[in-house]
């Protein structure tokens, strides 16, 4: 998990609106009914999505989350 504060994607979505671009780069495409997406730990969520590489993926959103802190 690359941070602690957040719990899920939900949480980051709500602090960062903008990590939506980053989601969409590796194929997570976000609704507002996607209770999945938005309440499931990281590597759940990439997984349900089919993430090709759920490693970069935690890794890119743990440095996304590392440059708003």
């Amino acid at each position: 998990m690359p941070d602690k504060k957040y719990r899920d994607l939900g949480d980051v979505m709500r602090a960062h609106p903008e990590a939506a671009e980053l989601l969409h780069k590796h194929g997570i495409h976000t609704c507002s009914g996607c209770y999945i997406t938005f309440f499931s730990d990281f590597e759940k969520a990439a997984a349900y999505h089919a993430v090709p590489d759920v490693k970069k993926f935690v890794a890119d959103l743990k440095a996304f989350l590392e440059k708003r802190s």
